[in-house]
């Protein structure tokens, strides 16, 4: 398992950057949010996913140690992706059951 390195930005350069709500306010409004950090999640070199934490601009940016617990917790997602795919299976692939 290698462990990716979290993309930090420390400020907002776009506001529908965080994405928009179902009920269409931007994210990055709804939550107050002055920077961000994300965790990839990558099974065998290919992006799953990632996980993302987001700091209020009132609050101080994410710390290294922080970053560091970030992406343990996204390495510890992808082991349980890749575990839970089972050898020769896509990352996130299912296995189904025909009844007959």
């Amino acid at each position: 398992m290698t462990q990716r390195t979290p993309l930090v930005q420390a400020s907002m350069a776009d506001p529908a950057e965080l994405g928009i709500l179902p009920d269409g306010r931007r994210v990055v409004e709804a939550l107050g949010a002055g920077s961000y950090a994300v965790g990839p999640v990558s099974v065998d070199d290919a992006s799953v996913g990632a996980i993302t934490i987001v700091r209020r601009r009132t609050e101080p940016h994410v710390t290294f140690l922080e970053l560091s617990v970030l992406a343990h917790i996204a390495d510890l997602a992808a082991a349980a992706i890749e575990r839970l795919s089972g050898p020769g299976r896509p990352p996130g692939g299912r296995r189904w059951r025909h009844h007959t």
